[in-house]
């Protein structure tokens, strides 16, 4: 099997203690909210999550283009930082571009960092344009390496 998009079940947030993980980066929010949505390899158990956006709060709190996501990867949650720089309609397909801006924790032991990136990649190819909640037609996703 390979990476899809899907909503999250309850088994699935109970597995792998989503709840407890969305809480760390929402304070506000002691439960992941309902119709949560992931790109998921349940045959690999990988699996890749919006997790949260980053605020700039000298600008009124508005958010940047920094987004945090949570790759599960080896029994590892790994949070992902990416800075989403643009889309664009080219020949009359979409392009999705991100640029990875870092790995947390940044020494990943026993994880081959050139995996997680081809994995990375993979599952960002699969969630497209906004992953099971709305697809765009012909879209791609690039994702660029420092």
């Amino acid at each position: 099997m390979a990476f899809v998009n899907e909503y999250i079940s309850q088994e699935d947030i109970e597995k792998y203690g989503l709840n407890k993980l969305w809480a760390s980066y929402h304070i506000n929010y002691d439960k992941i909210p309902d119709g949560k949505s992931w790109t998921i390899d349940r045959d690999r158990e990988i699996w890749l999550m919006y997790t949260a956006g980053v605020r700039d709060y000298n600008t009124d709190h508005q958010y940047t283009n920094e987004e945090i996501w949570t790759l599960y990867y080896k029994g590892t949650n790994i949070e992902v930082r990416l800075e989403y720089i643009t889309s664009d309609i080219i020949n009359g397909s979409y392009k999705k571009v991100y640029k990875l801006l870092s790995l947390s924790p940044g020494s990943l032991d026993n994880l081959d960092n050139k995996e997680i990136i081809d994995i990375l990649q993979e599952a960002l190819q699969v969630y497209g344009y906004m992953g099971i909640r709305y697809q765009k037609p012909n879209t791609t996703v690039e994702l660029r390496v420092k």
